[in-house]
């Protein structure tokens, strides 16, 4: 069985106080490869697939909350296809249509289970599934809903702690052209 933890962190780059779920001690984004990019950039052993992607639990976005908790607790349905579940979203803006690390939870009785994780966005953009290797994590329920329930709990007294997200942090996004569009070839 797995042990769910988090490790409350400060993104030097952008700003953003998020906390890194771990599992067995060691970051999730770590534990995660994909396959197909090795050598890559994003693909380093410390980052994984996540690349600059952070966890979904940001307590300093100008709109953030505990959606994200909420997503991984079951109790709310996440907007991703086939009910999969963030767990990392872009650094800039935290939205699903730049794309997100998710995976596949189940939960039962006694246990909590992530697999197949992948890359996936709120829209189909029409390409095959991404999948990564890693995992399945399987996790004492109680534990699991106790280490999510914290951050919930807890939101608002750390989001009051940590600094507001500077406007200053975020880079400027230039909108690049997607393969997919007929002049951009």
């Amino acid at each position: 069985m797995n042990r769910l933890t988090f490790e409350q962190v400060t993104s030097s780059r952008f700003g953003l106080a998020y906390w890194e779920p771990l599992v067995d001690g060691r970051p999730v984004r770590g534990l995660l490869h994909d396959p197909d990019a090795t050598g890559q950039v994003g693909e380093r052993e410390h980052v994984g697939p996540a690349g600059e992607s952070v966890p979904v639990l940001v307590h300093n976005w100008p709109v953030a909350g505990t959606d994200g908790a909420e997503e991984l607790l079951g109790r709310k349905p996440s907007a991703l296809p086939g009910g999969r579940v963030a767990l990392y979203v872009c650094s800039v803006c935290g939205d699903a249509g730049c794309g997100v690390v998710s995976a596949a939870v189940e939960w039962s009785e006694a246990t909590v289970v992530w697999r197949e994780f992948g890359w996936d966005t709120d829209w189909d953009d029409g390409e095959d599934d991404i999948r990564f290797e890693g995992g399945p994590f399987v996790f004492d329920r109680e534990q699991y809903e106790g280490e999510l329930l914290r951050f919930v709990e807890t939101y608002a007294a750390v989001r009051a702690s940590v600094p507001a997200y500077p406007a200053s942090a975020a880079p400027s996004v230039r909108p690049t052209r997607r393969s997919w569009w007929p002049w951009s070839r």
